[in-house]
Protein backbone atom coordinates (compact mmCIF):
# COMPACT_ATOMS: atom_id res chain seq x y z
CA UNK A 1 0.00 0.00 0.00
CA UNK A 2 0.89 3.31 -1.23
CA UNK A 3 0.13 5.73 1.92
CA UNK A 4 0.38 9.48 0.63
CA UNK A 5 -1.52 12.91 0.99
CA UNK A 6 -3.21 15.30 -1.38
CA UNK A 7 -4.29 18.63 -0.95
CA UNK A 8 -7.75 20.01 -0.23
CA UNK A 9 -8.27 22.95 0.12
CA UNK A 10 -5.71 24.71 3.26
CA UNK A 11 -5.67 21.20 4.20
CA UNK A 12 -5.05 17.45 2.99
CA UNK A 13 -6.65 13.90 2.35
CA UNK A 14 -4.94 10.14 3.05
CA UNK A 15 -5.06 8.69 -0.25
CA UNK A 16 -4.05 4.63 -0.16
CA UNK A 17 -2.88 3.24 -3.62
CA UNK A 18 -2.46 -0.69 -3.61
CA UNK A 19 -2.75 -3.43 -6.58
CA UNK A 20 -4.49 -6.72 -5.21
CA UNK A 21 -4.75 -10.03 -6.25
CA UNK A 22 -8.96 -10.92 -6.12
CA UNK A 23 -8.32 -14.38 -5.02
CA UNK A 24 -11.61 -14.35 -3.27
CA UNK A 25 -12.78 -14.14 -7.43
CA UNK A 26 -15.44 -11.83 -6.89
CA UNK A 27 -17.18 -10.21 -9.07
CA UNK A 28 -18.33 -6.64 -10.29
CA UNK A 29 -21.18 -6.67 -8.25
CA UNK A 30 -19.58 -8.19 -5.25
CA UNK A 31 -16.82 -5.48 -5.42
CA UNK A 32 -19.00 -2.82 -5.76
CA UNK A 33 -20.85 -3.56 -2.66
CA UNK A 34 -17.90 -3.73 -0.83
CA UNK A 35 -16.72 -0.14 -2.45
CA UNK A 36 -19.89 1.57 -1.44
CA UNK A 37 -20.32 0.20 2.29
CA UNK A 38 -20.31 3.40 4.49
CA UNK A 39 -17.23 3.73 6.34
CA UNK A 40 -16.18 6.60 8.69
CA UNK A 41 -13.91 9.50 7.71
CA UNK A 42 -13.74 7.78 4.10
CA UNK A 43 -14.80 10.04 1.13
CA UNK A 44 -13.94 7.68 -1.67
CA UNK A 45 -13.01 4.11 -2.39
CA UNK A 46 -12.79 2.71 -5.79
CA UNK A 47 -11.83 -0.52 -7.06
CA UNK A 48 -10.57 0.06 -11.13
CA UNK A 49 -9.13 -2.25 -13.85
CA UNK A 50 -5.49 -2.14 -13.52
CA UNK A 51 -4.87 -3.11 -17.08
CA UNK A 52 -4.09 0.79 -18.44
CA UNK A 53 -2.64 1.86 -15.02
CA UNK A 54 1.01 3.06 -15.11
CA UNK A 55 1.92 3.13 -11.76
CA UNK A 56 0.99 4.42 -8.50
CA UNK A 57 1.67 8.55 -9.68
CA UNK A 58 -0.91 7.69 -12.28
CA UNK A 59 -3.23 6.46 -9.49
CA UNK A 60 -2.35 9.41 -7.15
CA UNK A 61 -2.50 12.19 -9.92
CA UNK A 62 -6.26 11.09 -10.92
CA UNK A 63 -7.24 11.18 -6.98
CA UNK A 64 -5.72 14.87 -7.06
CA UNK A 65 -7.20 16.23 -9.89
CA UNK A 66 -10.84 14.05 -8.79
CA UNK A 67 -10.76 16.01 -4.83
CA UNK A 68 -9.72 19.02 -6.95
CA UNK A 69 -12.90 18.87 -9.04
CA UNK A 70 -15.03 17.37 -6.92
CA UNK A 71 -14.33 20.39 -4.26
CA UNK A 72 -14.15 23.36 -6.93
CA UNK A 73 -17.45 22.36 -8.90
CA UNK A 74 -16.41 21.06 -12.07
CA UNK A 75 -16.73 17.07 -11.68
CA UNK A 76 -18.32 15.37 -14.09
CA UNK A 77 -19.86 12.87 -11.59
CA UNK A 78 -21.95 12.64 -8.52
CA UNK A 79 -19.58 10.79 -6.55
CA UNK A 80 -15.95 11.47 -6.00
CA UNK A 81 -15.42 7.58 -6.47
CA UNK A 82 -16.71 8.03 -10.06
CA UNK A 83 -14.74 11.16 -10.69
CA UNK A 84 -11.32 8.88 -9.76
CA UNK A 85 -12.48 6.34 -12.83
CA UNK A 86 -12.74 9.62 -14.92
CA UNK A 87 -9.19 11.05 -14.22
CA UNK A 88 -7.25 7.90 -14.25
CA UNK A 89 -8.93 7.11 -17.68
CA UNK A 90 -7.92 10.25 -19.24
CA UNK A 91 -11.78 10.88 -20.66
CA UNK A 92 -13.59 13.59 -20.30
CA UNK A 93 -17.39 11.50 -20.00
CA UNK A 94 -18.23 8.99 -17.36
CA UNK A 95 -19.15 6.06 -20.27
CA UNK A 96 -15.68 5.49 -21.64
CA UNK A 97 -14.07 6.28 -18.79
CA UNK A 98 -15.92 3.02 -16.91
CA UNK A 99 -15.23 1.26 -20.51
CA UNK A 100 -11.64 1.39 -19.88
CA UNK A 101 -11.15 1.42 -15.89
CA UNK A 102 -14.09 0.06 -14.44
CA UNK A 103 -14.38 -3.60 -13.61
CA UNK A 104 -15.40 -6.63 -15.06
CA UNK A 105 -16.29 -9.93 -13.38
CA UNK A 106 -13.39 -12.60 -13.27
CA UNK A 107 -10.63 -9.68 -12.85
CA UNK A 108 -7.44 -11.34 -11.89
CA UNK A 109 -6.00 -8.46 -10.13
CA UNK A 110 -7.81 -5.02 -9.27
CA UNK A 111 -6.30 -1.69 -8.65
CA UNK A 112 -7.63 0.07 -4.91
CA UNK A 113 -7.88 3.59 -4.40
CA UNK A 114 -9.27 4.86 -0.89
CA UNK A 115 -9.24 8.55 -0.20
CA UNK A 116 -10.64 10.02 3.27
CA UNK A 117 -10.39 12.34 6.31
CA UNK A 118 -7.76 10.54 8.50
CA UNK A 119 -4.75 8.10 7.42
CA UNK A 120 -5.95 5.72 9.93
CA UNK A 121 -9.65 4.99 8.76
CA UNK A 122 -7.72 5.10 5.09
CA UNK A 123 -5.48 2.22 6.65
CA UNK A 124 -7.98 0.77 8.27
CA UNK A 125 -10.34 0.64 5.23
CA UNK A 126 -7.34 -0.40 3.05
CA UNK A 127 -6.87 -3.59 5.33
CA UNK A 128 -10.13 -4.32 5.71
CA UNK A 129 -10.84 -4.23 1.94
CA UNK A 130 -7.24 -6.76 1.50
CA UNK A 131 -8.32 -8.65 3.93
CA UNK A 132 -12.01 -9.04 1.94
CA UNK A 133 -10.51 -9.30 -1.98
CA UNK A 134 -6.83 -10.99 -1.40
CA UNK A 135 -2.91 -9.95 -0.78
CA UNK A 136 -1.48 -7.22 -2.42
CA UNK A 137 0.65 -7.45 -5.22
CA UNK A 138 4.68 -6.16 -5.49
CA UNK A 139 5.63 -4.24 -7.31
CA UNK A 140 2.16 -2.70 -8.14
CA UNK A 141 0.94 -2.56 -11.35
CA UNK A 142 4.31 -4.20 -13.50
CA UNK A 143 3.98 -2.75 -16.98
CA UNK A 144 5.15 -5.31 -19.78
CA UNK A 145 6.15 -4.70 -23.07
CA UNK A 146 2.22 -4.92 -24.92
CA UNK A 147 1.24 -3.33 -21.35
CA UNK A 148 3.69 -0.35 -22.64
CA UNK A 149 2.21 -0.32 -25.83
CA UNK A 150 -1.54 -0.44 -24.54
CA UNK A 151 -1.39 2.61 -22.53
CA UNK A 152 0.65 4.46 -25.04
CA UNK A 153 -2.29 3.89 -27.49
CA UNK A 154 -4.76 4.85 -25.10
CA UNK A 155 -3.53 7.74 -23.79
CA UNK A 156 -2.16 8.97 -27.56
CA UNK A 157 1.65 9.17 -25.90
CA UNK A 158 4.22 8.24 -28.53
CA UNK A 159 8.24 7.47 -27.94
CA UNK A 160 9.32 11.02 -28.45
CA UNK A 161 6.90 12.01 -25.65
CA UNK A 162 8.90 9.62 -23.16
CA UNK A 163 12.09 10.31 -25.26
CA UNK A 164 11.69 13.98 -23.80
CA UNK A 165 11.28 13.04 -19.86
CA UNK A 166 14.07 10.05 -20.23
CA UNK A 167 16.84 9.46 -23.12
CA UNK A 168 17.66 6.55 -21.14
CA UNK A 169 17.13 2.62 -21.98
CA UNK A 170 16.95 1.44 -18.40
CA UNK A 171 13.12 -0.30 -18.30
CA UNK A 172 12.69 1.80 -14.94
CA UNK A 173 13.35 4.87 -16.03
CA UNK A 174 11.45 4.31 -19.49
CA UNK A 175 8.30 3.19 -17.12
CA UNK A 176 8.75 6.15 -14.58
CA UNK A 177 8.59 8.32 -17.96
CA UNK A 178 5.71 6.89 -19.13
CA UNK A 179 3.84 7.71 -15.86
CA UNK A 180 4.94 10.67 -16.12
CA UNK A 181 3.11 11.07 -19.06
CA UNK A 182 -0.04 9.31 -18.32
CA UNK A 183 -0.08 11.98 -15.12
CA UNK A 184 -0.19 14.69 -17.79
CA UNK A 185 -2.90 13.22 -19.31
CA UNK A 186 -4.71 12.73 -16.52
CA UNK A 187 -4.30 16.55 -15.20
CA UNK A 188 -5.37 17.54 -18.73
CA UNK A 189 -9.08 16.28 -18.57
CA UNK A 190 -9.58 19.14 -16.20
CA UNK A 191 -8.56 22.19 -18.92
CA UNK A 192 -10.65 20.36 -21.18
CA UNK A 193 -13.27 20.36 -19.35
Amino acid sequence: MLLEKIRHHESSLGVAVGHLKNEKHLKKDELVRLSTKTRNKILAIQFLNPALIAGDLHILSAAQNAVNAWSEGYAISRGLDVEIAVYASGQRQIGPALESMGLRDNMISLALVIIGDDDSAVKDAFEELVHAVGREIHPSFPVSADKKRKIMEHFGINDTEIKAISDSDNPDEVLEALSRCVASRVSMVSIET
